[in-house]
């Protein structure tokens, strides 16, 4: 984890004052350590030691989907493990992988939970699609954003010029010459979606529906074998159905 180096002294620090909030969303692409993030967290709330830990944490739930779902009894054993007092650390921490995979009854039950909040108790959704996610638990939670890792690496004059195509794009200001020259260019258009997807994931409740579109397209772009104006004509259709 040593690309989020910040954001671990921030959460050392709000752990330290006891002033974490009682739910975050962890999200971001798959395979960029929010998982291992949030171990460490809760090792460094039991152990003092911001590493992945070495032994079974007392004060830890995790659950995971079962044949791609997250149903309402596992939150709600969930509910009764946050409710009860912690003994080796001040919080009782509660992981949720692929937290997108809640059932809508699972996802009524953690609104109630986030809506009434254990005392001690810490949430910590992990999703790489909280679009999938309802609003008012998107909207009850500190959403933080892990970036690939590339995009935390010095910015190059490339990267930039691809940065500034996709807010061009996000503006719709972007001209159809622009577009062929990035298509050209199959590592510029991943890229280019990297950042645009980046983006649009700082506000899920506002730009959900524009995301979700904009995902059909690169999986469309993806799973096709389509020329290149194909391609044009995807992008700018997602463009002009962003309202």
């Amino acid at each position: 984890m040593i690309s989020y180096e910040n954001l671990k002294k921030n959460f050392k620090r709000l752990a330290d004052n006891r002033t974490l909030f009682h739910a975050y969303l962890f999200f971001g692409e798959p395979q960029v350590a929010k998982f291992s993030f949030a171990l460490a967290l809760t090792n460094y709330l039991e152990n003092k030691k911001f590493t992945k830990p070495s032994k079974v944490l007392n004060e830890l739930s995790i659950i995971s989907p079962i044949e791609q779902t997250i149903g309402i009894d596992q939150v709600r054993t969930l509910k009764d493990f946050l409710y009860k007092k912690p003994f080796f650390s001040e919080y009782r921490t509660a992981i949720i992988k692929e937290a997108e995979c809640l059932t809508p009854e699972a996802q009524n039950a953690m609104l109630k939970t986030l809506e009434e909040p254990p005392a001690h108790g810490l949430i910590i959704l992990i999703s790489s699609f909280p679009e999938n996610l309802f609003p008012p638990i998107l909207s009850r939670v500190q959403k933080i954003y892990f970036p690939r890792l590339s995009q935390i690496k010095p910015i190059s004059a490339k990267n930039t010029e691809i940065e500034k195509i996709a807010f061009q794009f996000l503006k719709g200001s972007l001209e159809q010459h622009q577009f062929f020259k990035l298509i050209n260019d199959g590592q510029n258009l991943d890229q280019f979606f990297e950042i645009l997807i980046a983006e649009l994931k700082k506000d899920l409740i506002k730009n959900s529906g524009f995301l979700k579109k904009i995902l059909r397209c690169l999986t469309t772009i993806k799973q096709i074998n389509v020329n290149k104006k194909l391609q044009l004509e995807a992008l700018c259709l997602c463009q002009q159905t962003k309202k």
